[in-house]
């Protein structure tokens, strides 16, 4: 009963351990809050609408983040097709001001408003991470 008791406890403090690290490691992937920045102007509605769904999703599945943690440009209050490029970039720089991180689509050098949020992301400091 004895070597089974230590091995036992052995078992469970190693296993602790191990946990603690992979808890650990969930707890700094949430506290990431991730803009997701790519082409919008000139884009149709619904497949520019989906592409940026569609990424936040994978993206909440892969880093383990509650949706309210992923920015879809597109879902901010106050932006919708037919505002102002320069009202648009205004809404998505107070978001992206809250966010850790910034995903840039592949589309994103295509575009203006996302060249734009990549270089705020330099001056402050928002981790960048670049699809494949």
């Amino acid at each position: 009963f004895r070597r089974c008791s230590r091995f036992c406890l052995y078992l469970v403090i190693r296993c602790g351990g191990a946990n603690q690290r992979k808890l650990k490691q969930k707890q700094k992937q949430n506290n990431m809050k991730v803009y997701v920045a790519g082409k919008i102007t000139g884009e149709e509605i619904l497949p520019c609408y989906n592409k940026f769904q569609s990424k936040c999703v994978e993206l909440q599945n892969e880093l383990a983040l509650l949706p309210k943690y992923t920015i879809n440009p597109l879902r901010i209050s106050g932006i919708h097709f037919g505002i102002s490029h320069e009202e648009a970039m205004r809404l998505c720089f107070e978001a992206l001001k809250s966010c850790t991180h910034a995903y840039f689509l592949k589309d994103w050098k295509d575009s203006k408003g996302a060249k734009m949020e990549h270089q705020f992301c330099i001056e402050n400091g928002i981790k960048i991470m670049y699809e494949k």
